[in-house]
């Protein structure tokens, strides 16, 4: 006998066009039986820099307020996502909520009055941890590795060769955390953060534009800043991270750890990396000489 609940999960995986407005129909059914519709607090950033920790953290301390976690807003920026769960949907099984919060959020923009404006959190990353992080958190649906195979045989060298192939294949995906802010918040907001200074030492910025106001925060300051940069930010009197989605915390953490142990990294790759205006911005001279220092000793 068919099982319809199998039988439309097949039906879902094996059709792009079918999945998307499937979803997007349950997820604007969320939007109006869950979701204030005022006053939307949006968690808008690259992937793979501490967002999940942030809203988490969010959700508890203003349950009342509509919290949004999107990686792209602009145009382009969201036919790339389309583009990836279109091309890997059979491994992924589903689009997740930050693409269909994407779509919506879109479409709001589209309708956004001069009278309107957006609070936006977004956080920064060193590029080598966030490249190595992103590409493990994709390893599976988007290059077919298999990660429970693999991870039974780490005393082998290959893996660490086979991964290096993979990872340092030349794409979109190494440069995007140099290029995000300008692709996307810029795009988007109209703010250009590397217009004005970045306090590095306190490790937060907020920044204003006609259509958002926007904290910014960097990953690496976010146990010393959290509680000060909400209070700036929202009035919070009591902010308390809660950690989530943590790599090491996940299916591939063996295999995660064992990489950052034995990678080499290509020192043009460090100075492409480092040299770039993201990087010098966001992070002291004294920081990226220690971020060079530690993949230097790979």
């Amino acid at each position: 006998m068919l099982n319809p609940k199998r039988s439309l999960q097949s039906l879902l995986r094996q059709n792009y066009a079918v999945t998307k407005a499937y979803s997007q129909l349950r997820w604007r059914w969320k939007m109006r039986s869950h979701f204030p519709p005022n006053n939307p607090l949006i968690i808008y950033q690259m992937g793979k820099v501490g967002s999940t920790t942030i809203v988490e953290s969010l959700r508890r301390s203003v349950p009342e307020r509509a919290i949004f976690h999107v990686h792209f807003l602009s145009p382009e920026g969201i036919a790339i996502d389309d583009n990836f769960y279109r091309s890997h949907l059979s491994r992924i099984g589903a689009i997740h909520d930050h693409l269909l919060e994407s779509w919506y959020l879109r479409e709001q923009l589209d309708k956004q009055t001069q009278a309107e404006k957006y609070q936006v959190v977004t956080l920064v990353r060193e590029p080598i941890a966030r490249n190595i992080s992103a590409f493990f958190q994709t390893l599976e649906y988007q290059f077919g590795y298999d990660i429970r195979a693999r991870s039974r045989n780490l005393e082998s060298d290959d893996f660490v060769r086979e991964l290096s192939e993979l990872f340092f294949q030349e794409d979109e995906r190494h440069e995007r955390p140099l290029t995000w802010f300008d692709l996307e918040l810029k795009e988007v907001f109209g703010v250009d953060v590397f217009s004005t200074e970045f306090d590095r030492d306190r490790g937060y910025q907020i920044y204003h534009s006609p259509k958002a106001e926007v904290l910014v925060l960097k990953l690496e300051s976010l146990e010393k800043c959290a509680q000060s940069a909400f209070q700036d930010f929202l009035g919070l009197n009591e902010f308390t991270l809660a950690k989530s989605n943590v790599g090491e915390g996940k299916k591939y953490k063996t295999l995660y750890r064992r990489f950052l142990h034995l990678v080499e990294i290509p020192e043009d790759y460090i100075d492409r990396m480092y040299d770039s205006r993201y990087t010098r911005y966001f992070y002291s001279d004294e920081e990226i000489k220690a971020l060079r220092d530690k993949w230097k000793l790979k």
